[in-house]
């Protein structure tokens, strides 16, 4: 079940028993994050006065399902696409494909759709994989005006037993282990200070407090300087640069120059922890998909990495006071979520379809999805729950 060499360039995620794991031990984010998430888009698109089309799902990153399915019931057609064929291919014998639901493989980097083809462009516990400049090229790309893109993760399991937290026992297996993602510091602040590429945006930690920027609070053009001309540039006494000129710049000068500006409504709660009965093994089914353990066996050997786990394992047992091999657990999964706007600058041509002629894209030739300091792959993700 652990990943073969990665210096010969292969995906820790892409073996039939990593994908067998992810599916039976990561968790789908709770419903209300869901209809957070399609209410926001249709609540903005609404408030342009666009007419609203029924709605094209795009979940990059998808792994085996979990997340993409949710929208199924919600919006029109729902995409899922990732670098992994065996998570893609354990996707399709889960939940089928169809005019409705379909997975293909693909990268975030190089999305294979022609443009304008997506309202909601969907990531769940993944984007820390991601180059993100080339990803925001990817979805400004093919997000309609007035789409909207949304983040959303958890850091790592919470479990407990009765009264008893063992989220320090566990979090300091997670730190022995090292092998960090690239964006993994953006993925303990919850998103918090992730940059987007938009300037109206909306972050919801897993304390359920949101904070917005100021143009998502006011929808005024002065606030986060998105006053714009007939022709999509802005005009705000800078110099006039479109919205896709901003990727140019890095990642990305407009959304950090409203992330100062931002309101807090310490009125709105949400509650996005998730919260599952389970018990040891299924804990311990979780760690077997788990990155930094995959890439520790990588480095040490198949052996050491499940020494450390046991380890972990019966720390927990002792902590609990139980001699028994598998006590119940409850697993607690506190998620996060941070969206943008795309600036609706008009109405958008309907595409004919949402592929391009080619069809799904080939595999890429070489990726990553270890977590650790990572070469800068030309596609580099999977997962549809995170490897952190």
């Amino acid at each position: 079940m652990m990943a073969a060499n990665l210096a010969d360039g292969a995906l820790i995620f892409h073996t039939d028993g990593v994908a067998e794991e992810y599916y039976h031990h990561r968790p789908s984010p709770p419903a209300a994050l869901v209809e957070t998430v399609v209410n926001w888009w249709k609540k903005g698109a609404s408030n342009e006065g666009a007419t609203l089309r029924s709605g094209r799902v795009l979940d990059v990153g998808c792994g085996t399902g979990q997340s993409t399915v949710l929208f199924k019931d919600l919006m029109a057609t729902v995409t899922g696409v990732d670098v992994s064929k065996e998570q893609v291919d354990r996707a399709k014998k889960l939940y089928g494909s169809s005019d409705v639901l379909n997975f293909i493989v693909g990268s975030a980097e190089s999305l294979p759709f022609s443009a304008q083809s997506f309202d909601l462009v969907t990531v769940c516990a993944s984007i820390h994989w991601f180059d993100l400049e080339q990803f925001y090229q990817q979805v400004d790309r093919v997000l309609c005006p007035g789409g909207v893109l949304a983040v959303y993760s958890y850091v790592d399991v919470h479990p407990h037993h009765c009264s008893i937290n063992l989220r320090p026992i566990t979090k300091e297996f997670r730190d022995a282990l090292g092998f960090f993602s690239r964006h993994h510091d953006h993925l303990v602040a919850e998103f918090r200070d992730l940059p987007g590429p938009y300037a109206e945006w909306i972050h919801i930690g897993s304390d359920g407090t949101e904070t917005r920027s100021s143009i998502a609070d006011e929808k005024k053009s002065s606030s986060c300087g998105t006053k714009r001309n007939t022709d999509g540039t802005r005009n705000d006494g800078e110099d006039n640069i479109t919205i896709n000129e901003h990727h140019k710049f890095g990642v990305n000068k407009l959304s950090n120059k409203c992330e100062v500006e931002a309101d807090k409504s310490e009125e709105t709660k949400h509650n996005f922890t998730l919260v599952q009965q389970g018990d040891l093994s299924s804990l311990r089914g979780y760690y077997a998909s788990f990155a930094p353990l995959l890439r520790y066996a990588e480095q040490h050997g198949t052996n050491q990495a499940n020494e450390l786990l046991d380890a972990a394992m019966v720390r927990i047992l002792e902590a609990i006071g139980r001699s028994d091999d598998n006590p119940p657990l409850e697993l607690h999964w506190p998620y996060f979520l941070k969206m943008w706007r795309k600036p609706f600058d008009g109405p958008a041509p309907e595409p004919s379809s949402t592929h391009t002629s080619d069809g799904p894209a080939p595999e890429p030739s070489s990726s990553h999805t270890s977590d650790g300091p990572a070469p800068k792959p030309s596609s580099a993700h999977t997962s549809d729950g995170p490897a952190l």
